[in-house]
């Protein structure tokens, strides 16, 4: 796998896009992680060029961008992020360091939103 955690964010509020980009760099900061953004609107021009950041165009329901996006994933987790929502520091982290503490094959980690 070449990240540790694919995160897709089915959405079309592009306005929020970056913000979550920032603060998702401060929720996760010793793991590798990729963000694949779906949705009918473009990736924001301050987001292109970005080795991390994936965009796939849908203009299904957000369960249909939500499913298409997993198809670029290549982390060896996979979570999801609404968009109109942000990372608080350390979250990813913390929730990864408890999955990898118990059975990651059989167990999983909700955060909330």
């Amino acid at each position: 796998m070449k990240y540790d955690l694919s995160i897709c964010v089915p959405g079309i509020r592009v306005q929020n896009w970056e913000k979550l980009v920032n603060t998702t760099k401060e929720g996760c900061r010793r793991y590798s992680y990729e963000l694949i953004f779906s949705g009918p609107f473009g990736l924001p021009d301050c987001l292109k060029n970005q080795s991390n950041i994936k965009y796939v165009q849908d203009f299904g329901c957000v369960s249909r961008a939500f499913q298409i996006s997993t198809l670029l994933a290549e982390g060896e987790l996979l979570t999801w992020f609404s968009d109109d929502g942000w990372v608080y520091p350390d979250s990813i982290d913390n929730a990864i360091d408890t999955l990898k503490h118990y059975n990651e094959a059989k167990d999983i980690v909700g955060m909330k939103y």
